[in-house]
Order: structure tokens, then sequence, then C-alpha cells
């Protein structure tokens, strides 16, 4: 039985190992297929990258003027095609085509909204969708490919904020010289034809680089340079360019430099805000002679409080005294990119202002008189640009960027700040009540006031190479400080009356108090707008544009 057994077994493995092999084979049969499938379908989506990056070009450095932007980036796209390896994208019959789309790409969040041609000036990506096929060799049938990459416009931009618009006259132009002088330590005393002669002059920053020996990015960041050396490697670049403007404002840079401490020092770094890359964009752009001067006397000053009696005549008033906390410089923004990681953006100085005018007119109290004083306190955070798109443009010079510009607000109060607190950014600055006048024995006179320019957010659309301003032209304070004036009249001696003591007081502050915005606030707004430090308006040039970069973002 058990032989009968054995002998009725005999061949089973056989026939297991032959439906074995059956499924060996139509399993590697199966795996070759998927696998040349999915090789095809890498190099689809590797082309359709390629295709990607060269059709956006039509909505970058290749847009044209004439020519509507989707048949310039379906060209674009076709071309591309061609150039790698899939030629025959139109042939159905393959299971081939190729799908092109424009539309407005966000770097930050990587998405991607379709648009119309209707829309080219605003469209800055392109998704390509490409299918095909992948035949079986061994199974019966195909396996079906698409692919999809979206690539934008990388476009990166160099811009500037300051006061560059601002001309400067006979009134103002000596206010700025005091503050130079401050700064940089001695006496300037410069022209309003100077000073505007710097303003209409400029200078190419790899020029001044190179004349100073700074080559590499590190270098131009990192190094000490004293204002010396910076002074003569901008005057001799500007001699170099050769024209009457540039001549002139050399000559004016030369007196300059006599009337300074030309030891004090600053690192371009201090001045200059980089997302990506090197400098090359600063080197290449240029920039006007008075804000650059304005902007590396603000670095080399550092923190340092300015104390000066400002050179400034004022009906009603005897002199004037300013003291000047510069928290930080006005900043250039270099390959800025637009949604990149930290955020493309620059500010303005901020500033804190403590003013003290000493009245002409006393205050007469039993006889005796005392000196009346206006004390000012203001304070601006100044102005912050941030970059939030780069349209480029066939030609280059018909390209512009769009700067979301924010002025902050710009406070005034009658009052007195504490010298530490107008010097330490981390602090709020401690005003108090401001001492108006005293006579001893008799009375005791203090005041508050409180006055605001509110915030502004602008988007300024800035074509290549001009300039463009946001916020308020002039200063409108004064009427807020008249209104909300309140005094305190401490007294000290018999017969004296408060409240005649209060409206006397008042009978001399208030006419000049009124016309402040006139006759000393505008003219410094104008002074220190031109060191590119901001009271509640800024001018933002477009310095440079960098259109031939692009980016997969999908």
């Amino acid at each position: 039985m058990r032989r009968r057994l054995l002998c009725e077994q005999r061949g089973a493995i056989s026939i297991l190992a032959g439906l074995s092999l059956v499924f060996v084979v139509m399993s590697t049969a199966l795996t070759v297929d998927i696998g040349s499938a999915t090789w095809k379908k890498r190099s689809l989506q590797r082309t359709v990258d390629l295709i990607s990056l060269d059709a956006v070009r039509g909505l970058g450095d290749r847009r044209s003027a004439t020519t509507l932007c989707t048949t310039v980036v379906d060209q674009f796209a076709q071309q591309s095609a061609q150039n790698n390896g899939f030629g025959d994208y139109a042939n159905a019959a393959l299971g081939n085509s190729l799908t092109v789309e424009i539309g407005i790409g966000d770097a930050g969040t990587k998405t991607f909204a379709p648009t119309t041609s209707a829309n080219c000036a605003e469209a800055n990506a392109v998704r390509i969708t490409a299918t095909s096929r992948s035949d079986n060799r061994f199974v019966p049938g195909n396996i079906g490919l698409t692919a999809q990459a979206v690539a934008m416009m990388d476009g990166t931009a160099t811009f500037s904020l300051g006061s560059k618009l601002v001309a400067l006259d006979t009134t103002t132009a000596p206010i700025l010289g005091k503050v130079l002088g401050g700064m940089l330590g001695g006496t300037v005393n410069l022209s309003a034809v100077g000073y505007n002669g710097l303003a209409a002059a400029t200078v190419s920053m790899g020029a001044i680089w190179t004349n100073l020996g700074l080559g590499t990015t590190s270098q131009i960041l990192s190094s000490d340079v004293t204002m010396g050396q910076f002074l003569d490697a901008t005057i001799s670049a500007l001699n170099n360019q050769g024209d009457p403007s540039s001549i002139a404002a050399a000559t004016t840079l030369g007196t300059l430099k006599s009337q300074i401490t030309t030891s004090t020092h600053f690192k371009f770094g201090d001045i200059l805000e980089g997302n990506t890359g090197g400098v090359g964009s600063v080197a290449d752009a240029r920039l006007d002679v008075l804000n650059l001067v304005g902007m590396t006397a603000t670095a080399a000053n550092g923190t340092n409080l300015l104390n000066m009696t400002l050179p400034i005549t004022i009906p009603g008033v005897t002199s004037t005294t300013m003291k000047v906390a510069l928290i930080e410089p006005p900043q250039i923004c270099w390959n800025c990119r637009p949604g990149s990681t930290p955020a493309p953006q620059v500010h303005t100085g901020q500033v804190r202002i403590q003013l003290d005018s000493t009245l002409t007119t006393k205050l007469t109290v039993l006889l005796q008189q005392g000196t009346v004083h206006l004390p000012v306190y203001m304070e601006s955070a100044g102005a912050t640009g941030l970059l939030t798109n780069v349209r480029c443009a066939n030609p280059l010079a018909n390209s512009d960027i769009t700067v979301r510009t924010t002025n902050q607000p710009v406070t005034a109060k009658v009052g007195t700040a504490t010298d530490s607190s107008m010097n330490d950014p981390s602090v709020a600055a401690d005003v108090r009540a401001g001492q108006i006048v005293s006579i001893s024995g008799l009375v005791n006179v203090t005041g508050t006031a409180t006055a605001s320019m509110p915030s502004s957010v602008t988007d300024l659309v800035i074509p290549l190479l001009q300039t463009l301003t946001a916020g308020s032209a002039g200063v409108t304070l004064a009427g807020q400080l008249v209104s909300s004036l309140a005094l305190t009249v401490q007294v000290l001696g018999l017969g004296v009356n408060a409240t005649t003591v209060a409206n006397n007081t008042l009978a001399i502050l208030n006419p000049v108090l009124s016309s402040l915005d006139t006759t000393l606030l505008g003219p410094l707004k104008n002074a220190l707008g031109s060191l590119g430090i901001s009271l509640g308006a800024a001018d933002v040039t477009n310095m440079d544009e960098d259109c031939t970069s692009r980016r997969l973002i999908g």
C-alpha cells in the first residue's frame, strides 16, 4: 500500500514547478513593463521641468512688448520640447500631448493660479503638462504617463529708501551741515547748491569698491572703511566719470573732506541688506552721491547722541537747540527676491529728536521776567520697504518693481525726553512734562501736548532707475500741538494768579507753536530726509533688476 501511494505522487513536484515558472515569467514580464514605464515617466518629468524653465522666459527676460505673452510662451515651450527629445509632443497616436498655461506663481507657498493673456502683465509663472505612454513589451496594452512642472521667474532687485527728491535750500542746507558735522566730527559748511549738486550726481558702488581695493563680498561687507578713504574713493570714481555733474560733485566732496574728522569709520555691511548671492547688483547700480554720503555718515556715527544749536531763523524765537539720536542707519536692499526668507525689506533711519526753542518774548509776573521755552520731542520709526514683485520686460528698461512702503507714525510732544532713554532703542523714550518758564519765588510753568502723523501703506510700482515717493510731503503736527497744549502752573509766591499766568504764557507760546510746521519741522524733515532719515515720507529708488533667474516651484 505504501509503495502504491508513493508511485501515485510521482510528478507532483514537476507540476508545481511548472506552475511556479509560469508565475515567475509573468511577474518578470510585468516588472519589466512597469520598470520601463517608470523610467519613461522620470525621463518625461525631466523633460517637462526643462520645458517649463525655458517657457517661463517668455514672461521674463524674453518677454515681448508687441506679442501676446501666451504666444511667446507657447513658442518657447514648443522649441524646448523639440530640443529636449519631445518633438512629437503633438502625436496623439502615441498618447503624446503638451499643455501650456500661464499664471501667478508664489514661491513661498509653491502655488500656481492660472490666468489668461488678459493678465500678461501680472503673469510670472508657467505650468507645463505633458502626456505620453509606455507600450508594454509582454503584457498586452500600455501605461499612460503624465508629468507636470511649474516654473516661475525668480527676478531679484536692488532698491533703496531715502529722500532723493528733496531739494535743499538756504534754510535746510545749514541744518544738514550741522547734522553732518555732528556725525563726522567737524564744522560742515556746504552751500545749498553744493548739496543739490551731490544729489544730482550718481556714482557706481562698484567703482568705489574697486578704488578701495575691496573685491570679495566678504571684504565689502566686513571691512572697516574710514570716511577719508570713502571720500577719496568716491572722488576718484566721480572724476573718472568725467561729466560736468560728476566733476562738480567731486569738488564738493573734497571740500567736505577738509571739514570733517576723516578717521571716523563704518562698514558697508551696515547699510546693505541682502538675501542671496554676492553684491554684484549693487556694484552695477548707481546711487546719488548725497544719499550715499548720508547713509555712510549715519553708519559712521553709530548711536552717538548729537547735540547742536540749529542755524535757523524763526519768528519769535531767539535760538533753538537740538539733540538727535539716530537709532540705526538707512539701508539698501541688494539681490532681494520677493517671498524669500528673511523678508526682502529695508528701512530708513529711525530717529528721536529733542528740540528746545528759547522764545524772544519773556513772561512778566509781578514786574519780574522769565525766559519762555518751547521743548518739543519728536520720534519716528522711519519707513520700511518690502519688495513684493519684480516685473520683467523686454527691453529690460521697461521693467519695474513693486515695493510695499510703510511710513511709520511720526509723534511729537511738548515735553522733554531723558538723554538715556533717547539713545536706547530697547525702551520707549521717557518724555516728561516740558519746562516752559520758571521765575524764582513766584511761579513755575510746565506743559504737555501730543500730536501725531498717522502711518501709511503704499504699494509703489517703480520703473527701473526711477524714484517714487510714498507718504506725506509736509508736516502736520503744529495744529494738534496747539489744541492739546495743557499748562500746569505752580504758584510759589503771594499775589500770583495762576489763570492769568497760564493765559499770558499761552499768548507767548501759541504764535510760535502754530507756525512750527513751516518754520522748523518742515525744514528739519527735509534736511534729515536727505540723510535717509524719514519723517512721514520715503523715496524709493529702483536701482537694478536681474530678470534672468528662474526656479521650479512644482
